[in-house]
Parts: structure tokens; C-alpha cells; sequence
């Protein structure tokens, strides 16, 4: 993580995990802080990589990350927030009015999933999940 307005970057091994059966909007984050050394050792190795810039927005007192991707993601904004405890998540929650779309539950937007389309698909997507409901 490269901070915009300078700083030191921080350099992460994160992991999400889906409870069983799967949800995807309960997943579990764990962050592993790497050394420099211990990145450049991990950046080896072949992978689908994701390219976005992470914004911080506050709404109704709750913050949301706002990832903007680029590269073949591009066009492709996605916000989330997080809960500190399952009561927490399970209260009703009315999503800002700037989301277009809730796309919690669809393993389409999953990083894995993003990560393997291709430019093509990925507007293809977009498209599908912008276009106005009937």
C-alpha cells in the first residue's frame, strides 16, 4: 500500500476467507505486514494481479474503502464497509445513494474472479451490472 499523499508503503500478504456454506459478504480478512525483502520475494512468483487505488469516503457515520481499478479493470468501482461484530452486520443498513448495484453475495467480484477476466469480460460485466433494472 502506497499512501497518495506520501508516506511509507506498507507491504501486505492479505487473505480473505469465506465461511462455509459460502457468503461472500462475510468474509474474513487476515494481513500478514511483509518486509520489503519478503515482497520482492513473493512478486516472483506468477500471479493475476488486480490494480486499483483505495479512497476512503464517509457516509451515515460508517466509512467505505472505494476501490477505482485500472488496467483491465478499468471503469470498474467497487465500495465496501466493514462491521466490527455479526450483530453489527445483521442490522438493516441502507446503502448510499451512489451504489448503484449490491454486489455482496456474487462471486463474480470476488479478487480471484477479477483477477482472471479479461479486458473484454471485465467490460462486459460492468455493463451487465450498470445497466438499469427492468
Amino acid at each position: 500500500m502506497e499512501p497518495i499523499h506520501g508516506g511509507e508503503i506498507i507491504f501486505k500478504l492479505g487473505q480473505k476467507q469465506v465461511p462455509s456454506p459460502p457468503d461472500f459478504s462475510r468474509m474474513t480478512i487476515t494481513n500478514i505486514y511483509l518486509s520489503a525483502d519478503e515482497y520482492e520475494v513473493l512478486g516472483e512468483l506468477q500471479a493475476h494481479e488486480l490494480h486499483k487505488v483505495r479512497h476512503q469516503i464517509e457516509h451515515d457515520d460508517r466509512i467505505f474503502s472505494v476501490d477505482v481499478f485500472d488496467a483491465h479493470l478499468a471503469g470498474l468501482v467497487l465500495a465496501e464497509v466493514g462491521f466490527e461484530t455479526r450483530h453489527e452486520m445483521d442490522q438493516p443498513f441502507d446503502l448510499p445513494a451512489w451504489v448503484i448495484r449490491e454486489v455482496s453475495g456474487d462471486i463474480r467480484f470476488t479478487g480471484g474472479a477479477l483477477a482472471n477476466l479479461t479486458a473484454d469480460q471485465s467490460a462486459g460485466l460492468i455493463r451487465q451490472i450498470t445497466a438499469p433494472r427492468p
